[in-house]
């Protein structure tokens, strides 16, 4: 007779046992547990109580022995001085040195000192800092002894003894920490008591669960269908790729000649090997790179020393900056380890320099220019002297940089595509660039600038696509940024978001004599050319001066193509590398040229647009747009020459690098410009181009060959 087979049991009430075994187990040593869990609470909860060891203190340079005869020499011994004043004795004492001069008017003594240790007004080079401790200095000696240590400074060394390892992240926030375990035991006791009662609670529940269980079981197996439909769909896709990858290697080894001529055709090839080219010769500069036009290290540092609070803005030269950079590099200091702080801030701005790279190559691929023509420009860019140079630095310049060109990147977007998310993009960026540097204000005044026309200037029924996102992104920035370090301070004090305390020294008050017209004619009218030819460099040692040192125009052209052009960081002064600095600068007019006819052709545009269509043009057209952010920042470079006109380091503030936050602005004109002279004489820009990028890359590679095999020139 057949019988039923039975069912196999099932495992639930073995489950069930197991889990009321084990929450009898709990239950009996419960008593115990609380104890031990009580007794680590307390001592988490009190442990922050017993403090935290203080901060390590600043660790003084040192002179180390061997120096005296360069020391002697910078302070002018043995040399008839201005003021007839003469060198009587000097010292050096551990971290300072001191040197006493017989004036007219009596003794005068000064001492030379490490930047970190002065926080006052104080004349600055590069190395030292000029502190008059008695008398009454004349002003031609101030003057004479501040070139004299700069002409020698650059073969004195300091010997930083190696400090203490600062606090860590864990140190300053154990805390908080113990405060969190404390919470997570708190709740893993009382779990320990309310999990029997929840077990028996879902229990009750998931019983009156059957009807929803069921619709949800039939909603998710219709869910995993469609997801098993789309990774049939995605696996095809890379089955595609694959098979399109195999045929391509079969058609190479076929026809290897004809597939590498197909290749040198692609766009893509040149731009990939572009890349890599100049992203293997940026980040190698930036390991073996020592030096930065500014020290921005020391703000740093502060902040870790300072508790990471800000320093006050007359704290050092670099204190008056926004401090997003100083406040990323103070945080990577903990993978820096000993001596690799240098390191970290270059390696940052090389990410920085790269990720721009990608931004600019994006935007060209949104235009319409021909493939020969991206490719050089391209080119260009990635072994560009002002570029390579500052994306090397362990300085501010290159989050200012980046974020202003991906903030200028969105809101070109937005023009296109009137969607909210890229002006929200954009505000973003713009607001990170601003707390990088002050230039970002100017990039988000042109940016409120060109959205307020085109609301202005588009039709009624469109201006509600252009008001709010305009108001977004202006009250986006101003909810944030007056409200950071050091814009509040400044804005409270002076009425001002733009003040520099740092600029507040001795040497910058002292005037020299310029007539009062001809200063505008040299400084901003004037192109020398011949004379950078002449002299490729600018230096800051002794006169006689090259003309071209107080020429605006003449500055930013030449720290724009030559590596070399500022003496102040990296010398060199071999007869070839000079030769191949005039090459650079001669080569670099092709560049220029392009640049000068893309914006004239940019002009005729809207003149023709206004002359048709009136205001209306400017909501239909987008391209007049990047002469309000190139406007901008030219008209902030000319005002802070105007402002330090009278002073005896005017040259210092003609730097190309603070044009380099209207980086795409340049480059689309540059484009336009190239595109148009290519579209003439193709072989002649083409060859030139070649020829440019040649002697660019020789430059940069020249560079990394001193820094690497000969070592620094400065140390």
């Amino acid at each position: 007779m057949y019988e039923k087979p039975r069912a196999a049991p099932t495992s639930t009430p073995l489950v069930r046992h197991r889990c009321v075994r084990a929450l009898r187990h709990s239950a009996r040593v419960g008593p115990v547990a609380d104890l031990c869990l009580a007794i680590v609470f307390c001592v988490l909860l009190f442990l922050p109580r017993w403090g935290i060891a203080d901060d390590p203190g600043v660790v003084d340079e040192v002179i180390p022995p061997g120096q005296d005869e360069l020391v002697g020499n910078m302070l002018g011994l043995g040399t008839t001085l201005p003021g007839q004043c003469a060198f009587t004795t000097g010292k050096i004492d551990h971290a300072a040195i001191s040197g006493t001069y017989t004036c007219p008017d009596g003794q005068v003594v000064i001492e030379l000192r490490h930047p970190s240790n002065v926080s006052g007004a104080a004349i600055r080079t590069s190395r030292f800092v000029i502190v008059v401790l008695s008398g009454a200095p004349p002003h031609d000696l101030m003057l004479a002894l501040a070139e004299r240590i700069r002409s020698h400074e650059a073969a004195f060394h300091w010997n930083t003894p190696s400090p203490p390892r600062p606090p860590s992240w864990f140190d300053l926030h154990r805390a908080t920490l113990a405060w969190l375990v404390a919470i997570g035991l708190f709740a893993l006791v009382s779990l320990r008591w309310l999990l029997p009662r929840l077990v028996r609670w879902l229990q009750a529940t998931i019983g009156g669960l059957g009807p929803y269980m069921r619709r949800w079981q039939h909603v998710t197996r219709s869910a995993l269908q469609r997801l098993g439909r789309g990774r049939q769909t995605c696996s095809g896709w890379a089955w595609q790729r694959m098979t399109r990858w195999g045929e391509r290697a079969r058609r190479f080894r076929h026809d290897p000649t004809g597939q590498l001529d197909r290749l040198v055709r692609s766009e893509r090839f040149w731009v990939i090997t572009i890349f890599i080219g100049s992203a293997l010769a940026r980040g190698w500069l930036s390991i073996v790179n020592q030096e930065a036009n500014d020290d921005h290290l020391v703000v740093a540092r502060m902040i870790r020393e300072g508790g990471w609070l800000p320093p006050a803005s007359s704290a050092c030269m670099e204190c008056s900056h926004a401090k997003l950079y100083h406040y990323v590099l103070a945080f990577a200091f903990d993978f820096a380890g000993s001596g690799g702080s240098r390191l970290v801030g270059n390696i940052l701005n090389f990410i920085a320099g790269t990720v721009l790279l990608v931004v600019i190559f994006a935007f060209a691929r949104h235009r319409r220019y021909s493939s020969p023509v991206r490719i050089m420009a391209f080119a260009f860019l990635s072994f560009n002297a002002a570029l390579v140079g500052i994306f090397s630095q362990a300085t501010n310049d290159g989050f200012c940089i980046l974020f202003s060109s991906l903030a200028i990147f969105f809101l070109d977007r937005f023009l296109v595509t009137f969607r909210l998310r890229q002006v929200v993009t954009a505000t973003i960026f713009v607001i990170l660039a601003a707390l990088s540097k002050a230039s970002g204000w100017m990039i988000f005044a042109s940016g409120a600038t060109i959205l307020g026309f085109t609301c202005f200037a588009a039709e009624p029924s469109l201006r509600r696509k252009y008001a709010g996102p305009s108001i977004v992104f202006v009250l986006g920035f101003l909810l944030v940024v007056p409200f950071t370090n050091p814009y509040r301070q400044n804005i409270a004090a002076r009425h001002t978001p733009f003040v520099g305390d740092a600029f507040d020294l001795p040497l910058l008050k002292l005037e020299v004599p310029r007539p009062p017209v001809a200063w505008v004619f040299q400084d901003f009218l004037t192109f020398r050319l011949f004379d950078l030819i002449r002299v490729p460099f600018v230096d800051f040692s002794a006169p006689p001066y090259p003309l071209h040192r107080e020429s605006l125009w003449s500055q930013l052209y030449g720290r724009m193509f030559f590596l070399r052009f500022d003496q102040g960081i990296w010398p060199n002064a071999d007869p070839r590398l000079l030769f191949l600095g005039r090459l650079c600068l001669v080569l670099g007019l092709l560049p220029l040229v392009a640049l000068l006819v893309g914006t004239v052709d940019q002009l005729r545009s809207i003149g023709r647009g206004a002359a048709t269509r009136g205001v209306r043009w400017f909501a239909e057209d987008r391209d007049w747009q990047h002469l309000v952010y190139i406007g901008a920042l030219l008209a902030s470079l000319i005002a802070v020459v105007i402002k330090y006109y009278r002073t005896a380091l005017l040259f210092t503030w003609m730097k190309a690098i603070y044009l380099l936050p209207a980086i795409i602005p340049f480059f689309k004109l540059f484009l336009d410009g190239l595109e148009h002279l290519w579209r003439q004489r193709p072989r002649l820009v083409t060859g030139w181009m070649l020829a440019l990028l040649a002697a660019s890359i020789t430059d940069v590679i020249w560079l990394i060959h001193d820094l690497t095999i000969a070592g620094s020139p400065l140390h």
